[in-house]
């Protein structure tokens, strides 16, 4: 019985034919999701890992930065002094 009628061999072969359609179609999908999923997922862990390296390399720079900078100031600063007495003498 169906819906409190009775049925036919014919209608449950036909009702169990959709819902099998169905289940093919909805794995579809679910397959289709999980595979876009992945590939984002995917891309994802790509761009974070170069996020990474580019942190880490910015992290390696910024000290070597300051370093360079301080030993440009002092260059500069003894190249004044010695212009200076070059000047003077």
């Amino acid at each position: 019985m169906v819906g409190g009628q009775a049925t036919t061999e014919a209608e449950l072969r036909s009702l169990s034919e959709r819902a099998n359609t169905w289940i093919r179609l909805l794995e579809g999908r679910l397959e289709a999701s999980e595979r876009k999923l992945d590939e984002v997922v995917g891309n994802m862990v790509i761009r974070l890992a170069d996020a990474v390296t580019e942190l880490r390399q910015a992290n390696e720079i910024r000290p070597r930065l300051v370093q360079l900078r301080g030993l440009v100031s002092q260059l500069d600063e003894r190249a004044r002094e010695l212009r200076s007495h070059w000047l003077s003498s």
